[in-house]
């Protein structure tokens, strides 16, 4: 009969697993979980429900390696994910004076660096703030560095109501009114992430979940928070603080859009050579490139001029995963010369090798 101690061992152990299985609910679909532990031998099921259920009547062993696998799979998406990027260029000298900046650097004791790779409860994100606090450190096997920020952040969940969905006393109490809105604030956490590709020479900036980014807050107030949390200790990051150059990105639209072998064009909006506008977008499995009538189009009126397009990797050559990326400049810019695009927003990378083989895809097509 197991002892006290180790009945409560279990349990909490459970109680982790339970967590990690319910963060990963809002972060990957359950069939992209289901690949990750068919790889590692580990059971599945047909839901996330269903899951939470195999592993709480699993052994000690089956624990332990779910555990292990789960963690694994939250690190990863810590460094990956949604994040938009921005890529800074430095030379050798530089890229050492950052290295050995970041090899001194150690995670700030906070309810984020408590919490990793997991994010911290509600209460605790309430209490936080959207100051940027360094939660962890990765070592990359190849002598990258990564630092990865967190904060608190909120978001805004809006909910409309006719009249007769509400109560008589509130009819009563707004007569004359014929809807209501509720608005709901809800704190999120936000894994930012600053890193140094040593042997590659550039520094990569990645703003988490850009897409709940909501004024008066920008990407690149974020960018410069990150900058401005490392500024002060080394000339090249200053320098970089203060130009605040970013590799421009522009040219990457249309050169990942005319090359065939690069993924796969989901969405692309472009002027035709009648200054019309177009957008098109096909779905999850097909190439815009290859659509009849998009294809026929280009044949039929020759040179386009995209301005914003998403193109998809099923997988890469050096990674487990694949990724997706959009470069957009504002549709304005594309009558000027020298338009300057200062990020890329990279999503469903599962990992860090994801997202470093779209960058250096970015890297090679920006010239």
């Amino acid at each position: 009969m197991p002892s006290t101690a180790a009945g409560t061992e279990s349990a909490h152990a459970n109680t982790r697993l339970n967590e990690m299985v319910l963060a990963l609910e809002h972060k990957i679909n359950f069939h992209e979980l289901r690949e990750v532990l068919k790889k590692n031998d580990l059971v599945t099921a047909v839901g996330w429900k269903q899951l939470l259920e195999k592993i709480e009547s699993g052994s000690v062993e089956s624990t332990n390696a779910f555990h292990a696998v789960l963690l694994k799979v939250h690190n990863d998406l810590a460094l990956a994910g949604s994040k938009d990027v921005q890529i800074f260029p430095v030379d050798s000298s530089e890229s050492e004076q950052i290295a050995q900046f970041f090899d001194a650097i150690s995670p700030v004791d906070s309810v984020f660096s408590r919490a990793f790779p997991l994010s911290a409860n509600a209460t605790q994100l309430r209490a936080a703030g959207p100051e940027l606090s360094l939660a962890q450190k990765v070592v990359h096997a190849n002598g990258d560095i990564s630092l990865i920020f967190c904060a608190a952040r909120t978001e805004i969940d809006r909910e409309h109501f006719n009249i007769n969905q509400v109560s008589e006393a509130v009819r009563t109490s707004f007569e004359g009114y014929v809807e209501f809105i509720a608005i709901k604030k809800n704190e999120y956490q936000v894994f930012d992430v600053v890193t140094l590709r040593k042997s590659l020479n550039r520094l990569e900036i990645l703003i988490d979940h850009p897409e709940k980014i909501r004024e008066p807050e920008t990407i690149e107030d974020r960018s410069l928070a990150l900058f401005a949390a490392l500024h002060g200790n080394v000339a090249a990051i200053d320098a970089l603080y203060n130009q605040n150059s970013p590799l421009n990105l522009f040219p990457c639209i249309n050169s990942l859009y005319s090359n065939f072998r690069e993924g796969r064009v989901q969405r692309l909006s472009f002027r035709a050579p009648s200054k019309s506008l177009k957008r098109e977008t096909v779905s999850t499995d097909d190439d815009l490139r290859k659509e009849p009538f998009h294809e026929a189009g280009i044949k039929a009126v020759g040179t386009i001029t995209p301005y914003d397009v998403t193109i998809v990797w099923d997988k890469f050559i050096n990674a487990s995963s694949g990724a997706s990326v959009r470069i957009q400049a504002p549709v304005g810019s594309i009558s000027v010369e020298g338009s300057y695009v200062r990020s890329a927003r990279i999503s469903h990378a599962k990992n860090d090798s994801a997202v470093v083989a779209v960058i250096n895809k970015l890297v090679s097509y920006s010239t």
